[in-house]
């Protein structure tokens, strides 16, 4: 019988809560990152899951406040 590996899921900061538009630079940032140095940024850059992924659902948000 095989072990079934656990399988990671793979995020992409489009689909985050936390990736949003920086008013001052009209860039797209990790407000999650806000909080940290340069070296824990990077060291987050390189990590295959962030730890701060949360999948951002539109309609879902929407539908709560109706």
């Amino acid at each position: 019988m095989m072990k079934k590996k656990k399988e990671e899921k793979q995020t992409s900061c489009d689909s985050c809560m936390y990736y949003d538009m920086d008013p001052e630079t009209g860039d797209y940032v990790c407000t999650a990152a806000y909080h940290m140095d340069e070296d824990d940024v990077l060291n987050l850059r390189k990590a295959k899951n962030c730890p701060y992924y949360r999948f951002y659902h539109e309609y879902l948000s929407v539908r709560k406040q109706n």
